[in-house]
């Protein structure tokens, strides 16, 4: 590579990355998501740099042959993050696919646990790509305001009331009453109260690593989580 190759390289990712700068501070400022810092990679909007397959290692392969297959590897978000490490990134697949897709618990229901959870950890990225998910599934929009704005749950089902005095007790005052939990027990059977309890576990811990690499959101997706 010549040097004004390189120079004109240089040039073209430094203008990448200053106009992610721009554009993703402006929503920060908005929506109060974290901005983004120096150390944000154009290619995964996240600190940590995008890998293919042909960078990783034979058990990094498996797990994105397991993750990915045959589609358009996604840049942003979990899968990425996670395929630095192969064995997390199988294990958040597979109680991901348990929970979403196999759990007791509604995908309704499930999508109120996880807004949840991202609401008590202010996560933009898990919010925005989970409060459409929810509407699609069937949450009325006065459930997720509620829990968007920090609301009472008032008129709501007592399944998704449910939900959210037990998620805002367990991740606020690190307790559940005997109350609640019998209340859980008596809507969503054992079972199903400890898979709520681990929807709402599992969105907080892949929402603390999408922090910890500053996950920006990608260009097309609005963020939909408002400041406290």
């Amino acid at each position: 590579m010549n040097s004004v190759t390189r120079t004109r390289k240089t040039l073209t990712f430094a203008a990448a990355v200053a106009a992610l700068f721009a554009s993703s501070f402006a929503a920060a400022q908005h929506t109060g998501a974290s901005a983004p810092t120096a150390d944000i990679h154009p290619d995964s909007l996240s600190r940590l740099p995008l890998l293919t397959r042909d960078d990783l290692d034979e058990q990094g392969k498996a797990a994105y042959d397991l993750i990915v297959g045959d589609r358009a590897a996604p840049r942003t978000g979990p899968v990425p993050a996670s395929l630095y490490s192969p064995a997390i990134a199988r294990a958040w697949h597979d109680i991901n696919s348990f929970l979403r897709y196999n759990g007791d618990l509604s995908p309704r229901h499930t999508e109120v646990a996880i807004l949840v959870a991202a609401r008590e950890i202010d996560q933009q990225y898990e919010w925005s790509g989970h409060e459409p998910a929810a509407l699609r599934f069937g949450a009325p929009q006065e459930v997720v305001d509620t829990i968007k704005f920090d609301r009472e749950p008032v008129n709501l089902t007592p399944e998704e009331t449910l939900i959210i005095r037990i998620g805002r007790q367990l991740m606020r005052e690190h307790k559940l009453d005997s109350k609640l939990f019998a209340r859980g027990v008596e809507l969503f059977g054992e079972k199903g109260l400890v898979e709520m309890t681990t929807v709402m576990g599992d969105y907080v811990m892949v929402g603390m690593v999408l922090t910890a690499v500053n996950q920006q959101l990608p260009p097309d997706r609005p963020a939909l989580l408002p400041p406290r």
